[in-house]
């Protein structure tokens, strides 16, 4: 057991270093530092978070819920702070879900769906 966390840790080094993790840290970096990007990023997950739950319950949600998403997107995309911070978060996702599939596969694990999973 000692060796998988040998390279366990090894695996955790070279993400932190990988240019993937390394845009996302600096990405954040500049989201604590604008206040309005963080208000919009907080804004848009909190909306996501609910549209999910009302999924999860089994409701549709509305279309005043759906047009508020839609301008908080909106607001995200527009803001150049907060979009990059989401891009390179989507990166990072990217990384970390390829990594996920290798292991699954490597195990005999079924592997999720392209698209789903966390963040998706």
């Amino acid at each position: 057991m000692g060796y998988i966390h040998e390279l366990a840790h090894k695996l955790a080094k070279a993400l932190q270093a990988s240019p993937e993790n390394q845009t996302f840290q600096e990405a954040r970096r500049r989201v604590k530092a604008d206040s309005r990007a963080e208000k919009q990023l907080l804004a848009l997950r909190s909306k996501q978070w609910e549209l999910a739950a009302l999924q999860a319950q089994g409701k549709t949600p509305d279309a005043e819920h759906l047009k508020a998403l839609q301008e908080l997107a909106a607001a995200v995309q527009a803001n150049p702070v907060a979009r990059e911070y989401v891009e390179a978060e989507a990166q990072l996702t990217q990384l970390w879900s390829e990594i996920n599939r290798i292991l699954a596969e490597a195990l005999g694990l079924p592997v999720a769906a392209q698209g789903s999973g966390p963040g998706r």
